[in-house]
């Protein structure tokens, strides 16, 4: 099982920034199980925004606090420590050596001790540039400014810059009144979903509805069933989408069992940098995933589904107003079906 160090930021539980090291099965399993070691396994966030980085760090921002959660997985430690203690091991024969070397130094030793006398009687020569000492002083202070002591504090402010939270994490945008008035919009748009008798159609037509409105390559609607705790697709569109619908995974698999089994909304920016969350499904359709934005289909804390997009248009990055039109967009479809008893 994998090793993860997560860096969990101060809240109103939490006085400070802390680093947790833990194994986990995945960095989402990884972050929950940080989140409950500190006391915070309470109310989970209603959006994320996660960024695989370079490094293979995980930035997880939260929409709505601005907290970053910093998940890296470890490597394992290297090995060559043995060879290390080998050479310590020959190290203590080297002062032996040392010890052969003063028992000559004996026999020259009377030699200096008659050269002692003769300089003692010039030893009031030093005493006079003792009275010169005065002067003397005074270079050393004009040498006590070059010292590199300046040069530490450079080191330990960007030593403390990399953990730093600000650093880390994608800066989150205000809701402007476009993004009001698009969800007015979207409403009149939902509204018409009662229009629709049959399952199938209402699923079709709110997930054309979140991929106009959340210009995405694909699509799908799960659906969970809460007595086996298992998900299912109920619609899909997009390229290689055929076969998809009908498949299960467990709850808490991947992106999706993750969204529906926690409730929270996440979108997943170069999704292809950690294949273990969705391969799963990716392997199946043939279709290669660069981003995911998945959110849950939920009414008064029942949760009935999830809805999931993949690969927006022009870029890689859902925001956090593409995650708040998906959630509106979900949340009515969630409550439509079980007013129709779908679910």
């Amino acid at each position: 099982m994998p090793n993860f160090e997560i860096l969990i930021p101060k809240s109103d539980r939490i006085p400070m920034d802390l680093r947790l090291r833990l194994k986990a099965e995945s960095w989402i399993d990884a972050l929950k199980a940080g989140l409950a070691k500190v006391g915070e396994e309470g109310p989970a966030p209603e959006g994320v925004l996660c960024d695989i980085k370079d490094d293979n760090s995980i930035h997880v921002t939260d929409t709505l606090s601005g907290r970053v959660f910093r998940i890296e997985e470890l490597l394992e430690a290297p090995v060559p420590v043995a060879a290390n203690s080998d050479e310590m091991a020959t190290q203590p024969e080297m002062p032996a050596v040392t010890e052969e070397v003063p028992q000559p130094s004996h026999p020259t030793t009377p030699t200096p001790v008659p050269q002692v006398p003769p300089p003692a009687p010039v030893q009031p020569l030093p005493t006079a540039p003792m009275e010169q000492a005065p002067p003397a002083p005074t270079p050393p202070a004009e040498q006590a400014p070059p010292t590199p002591p300046p040069m530490e504090p450079r080191r330990s402010e960007t030593a403390s810059a990399i953990p730093a939270a600000d650093a880390i994490g994608r800066s989150l945008g205000s809701t402007s009144e476009a993004t009001v008035d698009l969800l007015e919009e979207i409403f009149a748009f939902t509204d018409k979903v009662k229009d629709k008798s049959r399952k199938q159609d209402a699923l079709d037509f709110m997930l054309d509805l979140a991929m106009t409105k959340v210009p995405s390559d694909a699509g799908s609607v799960i659906l969970a069933d809460i007595n086996t705790r298992r998900l299912e697709f109920g619609a899909a569109k997009g390229p290689k989408s055929e076969g998809l619908v009908g498949v299960q995974l467990k709850m808490g698999q991947g992106i999706v069992g993750f969204c529906a089994e926690s409730s929270i909304a996440v979108a997943v920016s170069d999704a292809q940098r950690d294949p273990r969350f969705y391969s799963a499904i990716s392997e199946k359709i043939g279709y290669p995933t660069r981003s995911i934005l998945c959110v849950p289909m939920q009414v008064d804390g029942r949760v009935v589904g999830a809805l999931e997009l993949i690969n927006k248009h022009t870029e890689d990055l859902y925001t956090e107003r593409d995650l708040g039109i998906a959630n509106f967009i979900a949340q009515q479809l969630a409550r439509y079906l079980i007013q129709r008893g779908w679910v």
